[in-house]
């Protein structure tokens, strides 16, 4: 009978068969490691070793895998900063091309500024405006006078929304400061622009008894209840596109070069 190290070379070399066939355990390498009540403890003590080192090897793997990134991000960023340095020089000394760009022309290569606009999210008025249409409807609920639909003055409740929000803008600050930009306030567009997410968490068993309140809403509604919003780029564009104003989120145009 072999002893405890020789059992662990001869796991290791098992697992090592078993990975080189893509995880595909046979009935023969099966049979090689059942524990059998002869060698029970010798055998628990073996895969305990070779679980030891599998755990090294992965340890190993991260720290590679974590070196690699680092080594990555670096040179990304060096990237980043020699693209910035030739923009830069495009700018300042190309020609003015067709469309009113710059252009550099090498022995082997032409450059040239290429003008591209991104939609950023202003995570800061898009929350708040969840917030207060969220918190608006659910004290009209509660007042019994909520009304939704197609029938909804979009307008005014917008206007109670901002009357909501200006209230809370233009309110001192603890030191009694006054606040340092004038409100600006929201819009339809941004109304349409902010989507929402719903989920909750909660037991079959508490929405059948404790939270049957919402075992009902479940059963009426397909969501609920965990609310998160961000805004829809596309929407955001096509909203910019026929001028109507977005204040959640801003168009960004961005200068950056082209090297052929």
């Amino acid at each position: 009978m072999p002893n405890i190290f020789e059992l662990g070379t001869q796991l290791q070399k098992i697992f090592e068969v078993i990975e080189e066939n893509d995880g595909e355990l046979t009935p023969e390498l099966e049979e090689e490691l059942n524990i059998t009540s002869q060698n029970f403890k010798d055998k628990i003590e073996a895969y305990c070793q070779v679980l030891t080192i599998y755990k090294s090897d992965v340890d190993c793997c991260k720290n590679e895998k974590d070196r690699i990134n680092s080594i990555q991000n670096v040179k990304k960023n060096t990237i980043e900063r020699i693209k910035q340095r030739l923009l830069e020089a495009v700018e300042q000394f190309g020609e003015i091309g067709k469309t009113g760009n710059k252009v550099v022309e090498t022995s082997t290569r032409k450059l040239y500024t290429k003008g591209t606009t991104s939609i950023e999210e202003n995570e800061v008025r898009s929350g708040k405006l969840t917030q207060y249409v969220i918190n608006f409807i659910r004290e009209l609920q509660e007042q019994g006078i909520l009304e939704l639909g197609e029938e909804i003055d979009i307008n005014g409740f917008l206007a109670s929304i901002n009357a909501i929000a200006k209230a809370e803008h233009d309110a001192p600050d603890e030191f009694g400061n006054p606040p340092v930009e004038e409100f600006e306030p929201y819009t339809v567009a941004d109304l349409q622009a902010v989507k929402l997410s719903c989920s909750f968490e909660k037991s079959l068993s508490s929405i059948l008894s404790s939270n049957a309140n919402l075992g009902y809403f479940i059963a009426a509604n397909p969501f609920a209840c965990q609310i998160n919003s961000s805004i829809d780029k596309d929407i955001v564009k096509a909203l910019n596109k026929v001028e109507l104003t977005v204040t959640v989120a801003d168009e960004v145009k961005k200068t950056s070069v082209v090297i052929k």
